[in-house]
């Protein structure tokens, strides 16, 4: 099965081509040069064609459903579900702080992605080797503090926007990501939305709240 991922949730913004095992294609954005609403159906049409896929080869739609922006998730799920439709295949929408952990899933410690929500507020949850370990969570940084009894990996724009304070209040526990893997990417969701539609995990789509 080949997948097409679609990454809008932050300024920097990816679509992905993958099949089960490898990244056939893939393209990284920035909306801060050109919206979403341009680039994403004349980049598609690019992957594929540098691909030599058809679009009918396209067996699934993986679009990230957030947390993040409003106006480009609902521009990325606009276009993933119009495909899906074009097409009469299935979407599957996958959590971006999912995406985000999917960088460390063969790392032995714990992964806590994090998204700043504004208002001094995050988005994150904890994982374990791809596995979710927690809910969903909306709190401040001060409140993630407690659940925080191991070392963690931190990582997303909350982490960097908060590094200094996280460092402060977990001392050793706290590791942070590289720079590039605090980029949410096309890649992971497309992988994830593969993963999550053998498991029968099809939602509605919904943007994250």
């Amino acid at each position: 099965m080949k997948a097409l991922g679609i990454e809008t949730s932050t300024p920097i913004g990816s679509i992905a081509i993958v099949n089960e095992k490898n990244i056939i294609a893939s393209s990284i954005f920035s909306s801060n040069v050109l919206n979403y609403g341009e680039w994403l159906g004349l980049e598609i049409k690019h992957l594929l064609s540098i691909s030599n896929t058809s679009i009918s080869d396209i067996g699934l739609i993986a679009v990230s459903s957030g947390p993040g922006s409003f106006s480009g998730l609902r521009t990325g799920m606009a276009f993933g579900y119009g495909i899906s439709k074009g097409l009469n295949i299935p979407v599957v929408s996958v959590a971006t702080l999912d995406g985000l952990s999917f960088h460390f899933i063969e790392d032995e410690r714990q992964v806590c992605p994090i998204i700043d929500a504004k208002r001094k507020r995050i988005y994150t949850a904890l994982y374990k080797k791809k596995r979710k370990i927690s809910d969903y969570i909306t709190c401040t940084i001060d409140d993630l503090f407690p659940l925080i009894r191991e070392e963690t990996i931190f990582l997303g724009d909350g982490a960097l926007l908060y590094k200094d304070l996280i460092r402060e209040g977990l001392g050793n526990l706290a590791h942070f990501a590289l720079s590039f893997k605090n980029i949410p990417l096309s890649i992971n969701i497309a992988f994830l939305g593969v993963e999550y539609f053998k498991k029968g995990k099809i939602n509605d789509g919904c943007i994250y709240p």
